[in-house]
């Protein structure tokens, strides 16, 4: 079948549900670059899978006597740029620390967590893998079955493209620790299989962070234990090292200056979006970024994503000489001896929760993703389009938060920035 994918941005499913509609492309010739997962469960049967949209639940959650933050050390995904950044969590349900220690993306674009088992044999050789057989606390989901979800981007700097980025799962439920941390019961999805672009990566899933998860997710099941509904990332470039994410709280250590916070979107529906009043590049703008829009701030994204026009007008900002790269869908690219002469700061404005205007901003230094495979004279640049025919709004990644110290707030649905020094 033939999908047009519309970003309703909507949590149902347990991922950002995106509208299907008539479209000449092929649904798996468009998923590409975060794990921001798309549509709905389909299962293996071909029969539809309902699921109700979930409710906010964070502050309505009755707490128990408040549990102290705990650090995660975060590692970065490095191939000559920062890709993304992971960290280890436990299953309490086997002895042996080689098999129960699972490391994942920390993502704020997804709500779900999933890691591979062990029915998944060449697809996953490169991860550690959950056996049910060895738990006496496993619960599986026997409504269900097996099911398919797919992922409009994933763990690389590349755009969306010809790539395949799904995965095969089943559900269940079983206790997990992080930074010392632990729920039980928490829900989870067993990877069956996974499409090859997957199976490279050096981490094992996700496990996800909107603010819209279910009452049985790992970060819920925190909150209902008195863990405040806060946390936040230093996502600190591989140079630097010491990443780290902090459930719970902030680590003050880590910045010195007041952090902003831009309040997130009324109908977000769990998605970390907020306004953003228009785009300058380093201090322009034109009629195509000065307009008012949503962004979506992801860690499981790379780089940045933009509309075709946004990101045509941003290019016309910086050189004639970036160009889209026809070899890889969405991505634009220049002489890789020119990339040092150029300046390319990019301010996105946003609005406090005072109602007062500030930037974050993406500095020149992120410009250059490094050569293009097979194509060592021509680099890729940080930003990518989204086609035409899609209605996404930019996503915003971890070229962004390796500058800021992110606090992300879901008991009052915020989300903060304080720039980092390096």
């Amino acid at each position: 079948m033939q999908l047009i994918l519309q970003l309703v941005l909507l949590i149902g499913a347990g991922a950002f549900t995106l509208e299907a509609k008539p479209l000449p492309l092929p649904l798996n010739s468009l998923i590409k670059p975060t794990t921001l997962s798309l549509t709905s469960r389909k299962p293996q049967d071909g029969a539809s899978v309902s699921r109700h949209r979930r409710r906010h639940i964070s502050r309505s959650l009755k707490r128990k006597r408040g549990i102290s933050p705990a650090n995660i050390p975060l590692e970065d995904n490095f191939l000559g740029t920062d890709l993304e950044w992971f960290g280890s969590i436990q299953g309490k349900f086997h002895p042996a620390p080689s098999e129960n220690d699972f490391t994942v993306v920390f993502d704020t674009g997804s709500d779900e967590l999933l890691i591979p088992g062990t029915n998944c044999t060449d697809s996953c050789q490169r991860q550690n893998k959950f056996d049910p057989s060895k738990s006496s606390t496993f619960t599986p989901d026997t409504v269900d079955g097996i099911f398919t979800e797919s992922f409009i981007t994933g763990g690389d700097a590349s755009p969306y493209g010809l790539k395949d980025w799904s995965v095969t799962v089943v559900q269940g439920s079983d206790t997990m620790t992080a930074g010392g941390l632990t729920v039980s019961n928490v829900s989870f999805l067993i990877i069956q299989n996974q499409s090859q672009p997957f199976s490279e990566d050096p981490y094992d899933g996700i496990l996800g962070l909107s603010t819209d998860s279910s009452e049985t997710s790992f970060f819920q099941g925190l909150i209902s234990q008195g863990l405040p509904p806060i946390y936040g990332f230093f996502l600190s470039p591989h140079s630097i090292g010491n990443a780290e994410l902090t459930l719970g709280g902030v680590d003050p250590s880590k910045f010195t200056s007041q952090t902003t916070f831009a309040p997130l979107v009324a109908d977000g529906a769990g998605a970390w979006i907020t306004n953003c009043s228009g785009i300058a590049v380093n201090g322009q703008t034109s009629p195509a970024l000065a307009v008012d829009t949503e962004v979506l701030f992801d860690t499981g994204t790379t780089n940045v994503f933009l509309p075709l026009l946004m990101a045509e007008a941003l290019y016309a900002l910086i050189s004639p000489a970036i160009q889209p790269n026809p070899a890889e869908a969405g991505a634009w690219g220049i002489p890789c001896s020119l990339v040092a002469s150029l300046p390319a700061s990019v301010d996105f404005t946003l609005r406090s929760s005072d109602g007062i205007p500030f930037n974050v901003t993406i500095p020149s230094s992120e410009l250059n993703l490094g050569p293009f495979d097979g194509n060592s004279s021509l680099c890729q640049t940080v930003f990518n389009s989204w086609p035409g025919y899609f209605t996404i709004p930019p996503i915003i990644g971890g070229s962004l938060f390796k500058h800021y110290y992110t606090t992300w707030d879901s008991g009052n649905l915020q989300i903060g920035f304080v720039p980092v020094s390096w």
